[in-house]
């Protein structure tokens, strides 16, 4: 079973966006105005070094045109690549984003609502899966809503978050999202973690598609789920 519904606010959630709200205040208030690299830095000062080098030798042994370039030049590499050694970096930052995400959490505070979706599933399959681009393993969780549906979850930063908790899978949870988001970006569990009832390797299982996060598949049974996405 699964259904989506607004609610209040509660006091920690008010706290904790107008906590967010100060800190992207003082990210503005405290963030440097100009853009420094040690990079530019570096070979701004190795060149200043060079043109230093090259007059001083230049009155006392009339060096030429060309001798003075090579120098000149050779010091700014050696400054750029001094710096390399001190590799930070500050960043001006998007002031309009910040502003963004500002405006974003307070008309969040205004509106006083939080999205909540409840799910009571009875039983859940995990799919394994390696992304050959970055090399890590992944897994989607199919969860068996009991009429004939399963909800897909994966890529979510609030499934991983809860799976490193150790508090997912499990059969009764709910999603939490603000309502202008389209993320759920916390999952808070209702019942204690189960292992799946099934586990499906993908390079087992062949070609598959992958549904997207927070799709309900129609029909699925989990006991013949490559099937399903394979169809």
């Amino acid at each position: 079973m699964q259904r989506t519904f607004l609610r209040p606010l509660t006091d920690a959630e008010r706290r904790s966006v107008t906590d967010t709200i100060t800190s992207i205040e003082k990210q503005i208030a405290t963030a440097p105005r100009l853009r420094w690299s040690p990079r530019a830095t570096g070979a701004v000062l190795g060149t200043v070094v060079g043109i230093f080098f090259v007059v001083i030798n230049h009155l006392r042994d009339n060096l030429s045109l060309s001798v003075c370039y090579i120098t000149i030049f050779g010091f700014a590499a050696m400054g750029w690549a001094i710096s390399l050694l001190f590799n930070s970096y500050v960043e001006k930052p998007d002031r309009k984003s910040l502003a963004k995400q500002i405006a974003w959490n307070r008309n969040i505070l205004a509106r006083g609502q939080r999205r909540v979706q409840q799910v009571e599933s009875v039983a859940i399959a995990v799919l394994q899966y390696d992304d050959g681009d970055d090399g890590h393993e992944y897994a989607v969780y199919f969860c068996d809503l009991g009429d004939g549906t399963a909800l897909c979850l994966h890529g979510d930063v609030a499934v991983r978050e809860a799976v490193g908790r150790e508090e997912f899978p499990c059969l009764q949870f709910e999603r939490l999202s603000y309502p202008d988001s389209r993320v759920f970006d916390v999952i808070v569990a209702r019942s204690e973690p189960v292992e799946p009832a099934y586990e499906y390797d993908w390079e087992e299982q062949g070609d598959l598609t992958i549904p997207k996060d927070g799709a309900v598949l129609r029909g699925a049974n989990l006991a013949i789920l490559p099937a399903v996405l394979k169809g």
